[in-house]
């Protein structure tokens, strides 16, 4: 860290200091820091709760935690419970006796009110497991007496010590050799997929729910599901099918979009036979499935005028060329060069635009009609000079007046000197009989571009691929962006998908509901990614997502941010929580994690955060930092020191939401075509701004409605225009963001912060003034009333100024972000 001279013009009588973070003094091995000065919270160090400023009470005094009628967190009583949490695992979620109170003090201290509690389910690593070990089924003689006494005690001290609690369950649950799964050794960490489709490790899974919610605290007398202090229960880790279609090789292999792979072949084999099994469940015959599955045309007619370029009279063609960005081209019918008949449609390249923009110079036909969900088949010939050798042209079928979306075909390609046809097929996404068109944008690449005998037509498809058949087995499933199957494929592989993921919803539900007779509120998974999941969750209390940052940029720099990935997956009338918040160590700006996101989930009226992963070793303090620690809190004093302001103004509702919530609907077809959506600003068929949480409150209607928002952006006045990036300013009138500079400030009138790279600025606020006169690349000064009065009035407030952390030794990247 850097030290950092600040001017504070501030009138207030008395001021409590925390003055993060550094670690001890940089050697050669790492990037050079100015004035760097030794600075940690190691295990033992005591911390004192005045900072917080907050009125303290153990948990579940107030009863037992509910959903309130306007679909928060809260009490009986109408009050408001806002969570401040963080994770706990492995030995730090099985601390011995005098460590369990040693933890829950230090996250007390902190502002910490809650605790989510992962990895307690592992079946490989008795030391921090809640079952026993030994045994060859995962329950076999019950949960481990020991070990549940540590977890009961160190329960007790977080109930005591003002700390709510969630079990997350299904984090590393692998089944062992006795629990009647095949080739359980090769379920995947966490058995993560297998559980969305494996009925026997569904039903392990509810058990293990089972055992220990209805297991009774040895000190608190009370069983767990009836505990007031857990504040709700995550049914599974990472329950999100939608992300594992997509991303990954687990539900299809190999998928070409898999980043990674860890649930065994064997598993996977088994969800093609559960897809099998259900189409033959589903359509009984060949034939049946054929049918449901063809894409069939209304009309085989090329709808391309002049697609052949014989009629230079013709005025179906037009060439759109930017001439305000200094774009020069010209159509050109050659009779020199063609591929068949009389001429070919040249596009002669002079200039092109600075930014190379590919829709600066594009040749655009007007279309008659596109249908919604038909199947067309696009074909042409086309090829560049032989100077020029190869280039890239942009393929877009699309609206041709604003918002100019795409109606299904969106692609990039590369093109030769030598004349190729090139044919794609692809899915309408509308029906226009008056705006669509049929693009091709060449202003992103040098060399003159020729088309001939270009077409595009319905086509007859077959979803069914050749030998393919309902007696074989040999059905494959698809990828969840697989463009070359029929609508019929499709929607049945999103049934499949879905179906299966409620079944393991409801199983669980019903479970807690109806056979353990528990209220506890439940959430579905830490992260859902989809309006395709919220659906089928649509029971559950409180939804979720997670936030891994490991960019180098700064999170205020990004003039997007991603706020909209947890936005999308907020239902309207339910809780939500961001499940786990992070920066990577060593970022510099890794201090905002405690500014940035807290303040505008009280813009969107969330009700919590957790931050990352405080403790996995059973200590809650270093002075050192270990090469694998980059998401570790508890020995980054940098983020430590701002938790009592964050928890302070998060916990005290400072940051108000915006008076008016943009409510996003959707038709049924995100639910049974996700494919169209998954990839879109929260999952609608014409994409929106994705900034609309930056400004105002954003839900999701889990009704299904007749018809999609259409561009609800369009409702922000911020958003309507041009948008200014140095005034990305909330509606609520305490959230001032500037993108250019990478800066934000939060006034209100408990609290006030701004972060940012401050240097050589003079940032003027309600009140107070900040002046940075070193060169930290980035820094947080943050101040809180801790008398609950108004800062123009308090006679004590906190300040906080928080700004990069080292450690000492460490061998960092040329650009000071990555540990070598």
């Amino acid at each position: 860290m850097r030290t950092m001279m600040s001017r504070l013009n501030r009138t207030i009588p008395a001021l409590m200091i925390a003055l993060t973070a550094l670690t001890a003094v940089v050697t050669s091995h790492a990037q050079p820091l100015a004035n760097p000065y030794a600075f940690a919270i190691d295990h033992d160090t005591n911390l004192d709760t005045a900072l917080l400023g907050l009125p303290l009470e153990p948990a579940g005094l107030r009863g037992r935690v509910i959903l309130t009628s306007d679909g928060h967190l809260g009490f009986a009583d109408g009050s408001r419970l806002r969570l401040v949490g963080t994770t706990l695992q492995w030995f730090s979620a099985m601390p011995d006796s005098a460590n369990a109170i040693t933890i829950a003090r230090r996250l007390r201290s902190l502002g910490i009110n809650a605790v989510r509690l992962n990895t307690f389910d592992i079946t490989a690593w008795p030391t921090t497991s809640i079952f026993r070990a030994g045994t060859s089924s995962t329950l076999q003689d019950g949960l481990d007496p020991l070990q549940m006494q540590k977890f009961d005690w160190f329960m007790h001290q977080l109930r005591q010590h003002a700390i709510y609690y969630v079990f997350t369950f299904q984090s590393t649950w692998t089944p062992r050799q006795g629990d009647g799964v095949l080739q359980y050794d090769s379920t995947g960490w966490g058995a993560r997929v297998p559980v969305l489709f494996n009925r026997r490790i569904q039903q392990l899974h509810r058990d293990i729910m089972r055992a220990l919610l209805s297991h009774v605290n040895e000190f608190s007398r009370v069983a767990y599901k009836d505990d007031p202090a857990l504040a709700y229960v995550i049914a599974a880790e990472d329950a999100s099918p939608a992300a594992f279609w997509l991303y990954t090789n687990d539900i299809i292999r190999p998928n070409p979009n898999g980043l990674s792979t860890s649930t065994g072949q064997l598993h996977v084999a088994h969800i093609d036979s559960l897809w099998n099994a259900w189409l033959e469940s589903t359509y009984k015959t060949d034939a049946a499935l054929a049918s449901a599955w063809q894409a069939t045309a209304k009309s085989t007619q090329n709808v391309v005028l002049n697609g052949d370029f014989e009629d230079p009279f013709s005025s179906a063609w037009i060439l759109s060329i930017d001439n305000t960005r200094g774009a020069q081209a010209l159509l050109q019918y050659s009779d020199a060069d063609k591929q068949q008949g009389a001429s070919s449609g040249r596009v002669r390249l002079n200039k092109l635009d600075p930014g190379r923009a590919s829709y600066s110079i594009q040749l655009v036909q007007r279309l008659p009609v596109m249908r919604h969900l038909q199947t067309y088949e696009l074909s042409f010939w086309a090829k560049t000079t032989p100077q020029r050798g190869s280039r890239e042209i942009f393929l877009y079928v699309f609206n041709g007046t604003s918002p100019y979306n795409s109606y299904g075909l969106a692609q990039t390609m590369q093109i030769s000197s030598a004349w190729k046809k090139y044919t794609y097929t692809f899915t309408a996404t509308v029906t226009d009989s008056t705006t669509a068109a049929l693009g091709f944008f060449v202003g992103a690449d040098s060399g003159d571009v020729f088309f001939d005998d270009v077409q595009l037509r319905e086509v007859n498809r077959s979803g069914v691929r050749s030998g393919e058949t309902l007696a074989r087995n040999n059905i494959r499933m698809s990828t969840m962006l697989d463009g070359e199957i029929t609508v019929g494929r499709s929607r049945d592989n999103a049934r499949f998908v879905y179906e299966n993921f409620r079944t393991m919803l409801t199983g669980i539900r019903r479970m807690v509901r109806d056979t353990l007779k528990s209220q506890v509120l439940l959430c579905p998974s830490s992260r859902l990614v989809s309006f395709f999941e919220l659906d089928a969750a649509r029971e559950y209390d409180v939804f979720s997502n997670v936030e891994w940052r490991s960019e180098a940029n700064s999170i205020a720099a990004d003039p997007y941010g991603d706020l909209y990935a947890h936005a999308r997956v907020r239902p309207k009338g339910k809780a939500f929580v961001v499940t786990h918040a992070s920066v990577q160590y060593p970022r510099a700006h890794m201090s905002e994690l405690m500014s940035y996101l807290p303040s505008y989930a009280g813009l969107q009226d969330w009700d919590g955060v957790f931050f990352s992963v405080f403790s996995d070793n059973g200590r809650v303090g270093g002075t050192t930092v270990d090469s694998l620690d980059y998401w570790m809190l508890r020995n980054k004093p940098n983020v430590l020191s701002m938790f009592p302001w964050t928890s302070s103004m998060m916990r005290t509702g400072a940051v108000v939401p915006s008076v008016k919530e943009l409510v996003i609907d959707h038709s049924a077809e995100t639910v049974e075509l996700p494919r169209f959506h998954i990839q879109t600003p929260f999952g609608l068929p014409v994409t929106t701004d994705q900034r609309i949480p930056l400004f105002r409150r954003v839900s999701m209607n889990q009704t299904l409605m007749p018809q999609s928002s259409f561009l609800p952006h369009l409702e922000v006045s911020a958003l309507s225009g041009v948008v200014d990036l140095a005034a990305l300013d909330a509606e609520n009138e305490q959230i001032f963001r500037d993108a250019t500079k990478g800066t934000l400030r939060i006034e209100t009138p408990t609290h006030c912060a701004v972060m940012g790279p401050l240097s050589g600025q003079i940032i003027n606020m309600s009140g107070m003034s900040v002046e940075q006169t070193t060169p930290a690349p980035h820094a947080t000064v943050a101040i809180a009333s801790q008398s609950g009065k108004p800062l123009s009035e308090t006679d004590r407030a906190l300040l906080t100024i928080s700004t990069r952390a080292l450690n000492e030794g460490a061998v960092f990247g040329a650009d000071n972000v990555n540990l070598q």
